[in-house]
C-alpha cells in the first residue's frame, strides 16, 4: 500500500482490517460474508458484507477515496519523479552528506520543466558545497524559488534517520485546515461519494451500514472535527449509519499500519 490512492477489485484486504478493529472495540464477531461488488454485477453494490452469526446481526461497508485538490494524484507522482531524479543526480554529495531538500507549498511543479529544474538545482548545490569551507551540522547550502538545500546532521541523529543521503520534504500548506471557507469543489466531491454510497446501501436497510473514507492530497492528514463539519455540509443521508476515516499511514517513525476513528 503506497501514498497515492488505490481502489478496485475485492477490497477486502481493507475492510477486513476495519471489521477486526471494529470486533476488538466493540467486543462484536463480524466475519466476511461476500464481496458484494463482485458477486453481483447487474446493479450498484457495497464493497463487502459482514456477518455476526450469534445474533444473526450484518453490516455492509462502502469504502471511498476523497481526494483534495482534484489533480493531487497526478502531482504527487510527479512529486515522485521529480525527487527521484533528484536523487540520482545529487547522489554523489549524498553519500557523503546528511542533505535535505525542501519544498514550500509556493512551490508549484506545473510550472517547472523537470529536466532543466534538476540540472539548475544540482548544479546550484554542487558550487555551493564547493565554496564551504565547514559544513555545520545544521547548515545552509542554496536555495532558489520555492525551495532549500540544508545540511541536518543533528535532526538525522536525534529521529534515527540514516546519517547520509538525500532527504527530500513536501511541505503542505495548512491554510485550508483554518480558514472558514470550504471549497466548494470539495463539498461538491462529498456529496457525489454520498449519493453513489446511498445507491449501494439502498437495499441493505436492516443491515448496519458504514461508509470508510481514505482522506488524500492536502486533507490526509485534518482532524475529525474538520472532516465532520466537511460532511455536514455536504449534508449526511439516512442510508449512511456511520462515518469512519480508515487510512493506512505512518504510525510512528518507523512503522506504517491501520488507523480507525468514527467521524459520525
Amino acid at each position: 500500500m503506497g501514498c497515492l490512492p488505490e481502489s478496485g477489485n475485492c477490497e477486502r484486504h481493507r475492510t477486513d482490517a476495519f471489521v477486526s478493529h471494529l470486533n476488538l472495540v466493540e467486543g462484536r464477531a463480524f466475519t466476511h460474508d461476500a464481496c458484494l461488488d463482485v458477486l453481483i454485477r447487474d446493479s450498484p453494490q457495497p464493497e463487502a458484507r459482514y456477518v455476526e452469526f450469534s445474533t444473526n446481526e450484518s453490516l455492509v461497508l462502502e469504502r471511498k477515496t476523497i481526494v483534495w485538490p482534484l489533480d493531487h494524484v497526478e502531482l504527487h507522482r510527479r512529486e515522485h519523479e521529480l525527487a527521484d531524479a533528484l536523487s540520482n543526480s545529487l547522489r554523489d554529495l549524498a553519500q557523503a552528506l546528511p542533505m535535505t531538500i525542501q519544498f514550500a507549498p509556493t512551490f508549484t511543479l506545473a510550472r517547472i520543466d523537470h529536466g532543466e529544474f534538476v540540472l539548475e538545482t544540482t548544479q546550484s548545490i554542487h558550487a555551493a558545497i564547493e565554496a564551504m569551507e565547514i559544513c555545520g551540522p545544521r547548515a545552509f547550502i542554496a536555495s532558489g524559488d520555492g525551495w532549500i538545500c540544508y545540511l541536518n546532521a543533528d535532526e538525522r541523529e536525534a529521529s534515527g534517520d540514516p546519517p547520509t543521503g538525500l532527504g527530500i520534504v513536501w511541505t503542505v500548506s495548512d491554510e485550508l485546515i483554518y480558514s472558514e471557507y470550504m471549497p466548494p469543489g470539495l463539498v461538491f466531491e462529498v456529496q457525489r461519494h454520498f449519493g453513489t454510497t446511498v445507491r449501494k446501501f439502498q437495499t441493505y436497510m436492516d443491515s448496519r451500514r458504514i461508509l470508510l473514507v481514505d482522506p488524500h492530497g492536502s486533507i490526509r492528514h485534518f482532524p475529525k472535527t474538520w472532516l465532520l463539519d466537511l460532511f455536514n455540509q455536504a449534508g449526511i443521508q439516512s442510508q449512511i449509519s456511520e462515518i469512519w476515516s480508515a487510512s493506512y499511514d505512518w504510525v510512528s517513525d518507523i512503522q506504517q499500519g491501520w488507523m480507525f476513528e468514527r467521524i459520525i
